[in-house]
């Protein structure tokens, strides 16, 4: 085993850089290598490969989940521009947390959750509908599980912050 452990090491850091879920690195994960058996002549005999497919065939046994980022948004526009951010946030799976009147003025400040792929269309109020009418401001919230299975999601691209 000392013989290979140099090859079996730098398989191990290459699988895990490059993931089997659309190449994403791999965090937080453990290995215990219980037994190992080399044939005598495994000096010469790259393991390398072997490896590596070993690694990412266990890893999507195991489940794994894409993560992603959530963002809190804050949304101050008129009333007559909420059903344009409501169907915004409910194109881009984003949901409202709460929905607040400004005292004395038709302003609505809309508090809800948005995750990173949303963001993209996010960058420009024209874009959320509301010809300019809204000023929005977000801040990272927390990780969350990006909602599909993670066999159906290989070769799919997805926005991982």
């Amino acid at each position: 085993m000392n013989s290979v452990k140099d090859e079996i090491v730098r398989s191990f850091y290459t699988a895990l850089k490059n993931g089997p879920l659309d190449g994403q690195p791999i965090r937080q994960v453990k290995f215990s290598i219980v037994d190992a058996a080399f044939p005598p002549e495994s000096s010469d005999a790259p393991y390398s490969l072997s490896i590596y497919d070993l690694i990412h065939s266990t890893l999507l046994h195991a489940t794994p989940h894409l993560m992603e980022a959530i963002f809190y948004v804050e949304i101050q526009t008129f009333e007559n521009y909420l059903p344009d951010i409501e169907r915004f946030l409910s194109r881009e799976h984003g949901y409202i947390t709460a929905n607040e009147a400004r005292q004395t003025t038709a302003v609505r400040l809309v508090k809800a959750f948005l995750p990173a792929r949303g963001l993209i269309d996010f960058d420009d109020g024209r874009l959320l509908g509301t010809k300019n009418q809204a000023i929005a401001c977000c801040l990272f919230s927390h990780w969350a599980v990006v909602p599909s299975h993670p066999k159906s999601v290989v070769g799919r691209e997805w926005f991982v912050a």
